[in-house]
């Protein structure tokens, strides 16, 4: 039976001010490990999967179907484009698109801890999809099951970083008049898309399980 080969998170450089920063390595992580990835599922015959981003898009319409056209604004976007090219180029690949991914770390995490503490948060005013790393990983298992392959957005529902943040304060009984709209946060050295929200469409009528609820997804942030 043929193997199966995941690229998650973990193996990536998702820091996007880093990328922005030390585009050398982001392309070798990003990119270039993803094109040694396929030519050993050529060989080995290995069934890849193949986890990329939101940042692909530049945040201009939003709710963006798998075969709209990419168009990067910052360096980790064209890197994991760059990767997603030599995934598809292997005919036994699913590209699995996502935004926000969180579990311990990530920006809901952020905001819990600095309301808990009483501190005021600057929450940015773009959309995106966020969605917690344990309905993603349930998500792809079920795709992996169908052998699926090409582009699937699997992330969760559309929201800004601001709703978002007054979303947990709510849910936690946290201060909500801390909570702060901004069009950008200071220290940022990369643009961020102002919408990079992703249609789930095609993965809600693929998928058994509700991946994609907000309220559902926020069970599984992780405090520690």
């Amino acid at each position: 039976m043929r193997g199966t080969l995941a690229i998650y998170g973990g193996e990536e450089v998702r820091d996007v001010d880093g990328c922005e920063r030390d585009k050398e390595r982001a392309f070798k992580v990003n990119a270039e490990a993803v094109r040694h990835i396929v030519r050993v599922s050529r060989v080995v015959e290995a069934y890849l999967v193949h986890v990329s981003t939101d940042y692909v898009f530049d945040g201009e319409r939003g709710n963006y179907r798998e075969y709209d056209v990419p168009n990067p604004i910052n360096y980790y976007g064209l890197s994991k484009l760059v990767g997603e090219g030599y995934a598809l180029s292997y005919d036994d690949s699913l590209v699995v698109r996502t935004s926000g991914v969180f579990k311990h770390k990530g920006f809901p995490v952020f905001v819990y801890k600095a309301l808990k503490e009483g501190k005021e948060v600057h929450a940015f005013k773009g959309y995106y999809s966020p969605i917690s790393a344990k309905l993603l990983a349930n998500a792809i298992k079920e795709l992996i099951e169908m052998r699926r392959t090409g582009i699937i957005n699997v992330a969760g529902e559309r929201v800004s970083r601001y709703e978002l943040a007054l979303k947990i304060a709510e849910m936690y009984g946290l201060d909500k008049s801390k909570v702060r709209e901004v069009d950008e946060v200071k220290g940022w050295v990369a643009k961020r898309p102002l919408d990079s929200s992703l249609d789930i469409s095609k993965a809600k009528g693929l998928l058994s399980m509700d991946f994609y609820s907000l309220e559902e997804n926020l069970k599984y942030m992780v405090i520690k």
